[in-house]
């Protein structure tokens, strides 16, 4: 397991996800739009308006002393597949209450995610 490529490939549907670009979220995440819809509606309605959103920088992570993982990857029952969640930052790097969770299939090919949900 490759906790900097998960971290890559989280920060990636990000990027997308903050410059509009649907149609490469659908392609290289397999979400629909619905799901993108639901994605910038949650952000939204947390926030009052939308804001530009990222994973924690996996540095800070590895570096804090917070009770609780800022950047977690754990083990699922199943072989190379993995459960992640992750604190998301603002533009300005400032944590916010939400939580970024998804599950991680290592293939032959590199990783895989699958969106699940953004809590708090």
């Amino acid at each position: 397991m490759d906790i900097e490529k998960i971290h890559s490939l989280i920060s990636d549907m990000f990027i997308l996800i903050n410059e509009n670009k649907n149609e490469e979220i659908r392609r290289r995440f397999h979400i629909s739009n619905e799901v993108i819809d639901e994605i910038r509606e949650t952000i939204s309605d947390y926030f009052g308006d939308w804001r530009e959103l990222k994973p924690i920088d996996i540095k800070k992570h590895l570096n804090s002393r917070a009770s609780k993982p800022m950047f977690d990857v754990f083990s699922m029952n199943q072989p190379d597949r993995y459960g992640v969640e992750c604190v998301l930052v603002d533009a300005d790097d400032n944590e916010t209450e939400l939580i970024f969770h998804a599950e991680i299939v290592a293939t032959a090919e590199g990783y895989k995610m699958e969106y699940k949900y953004i809590g708090s």
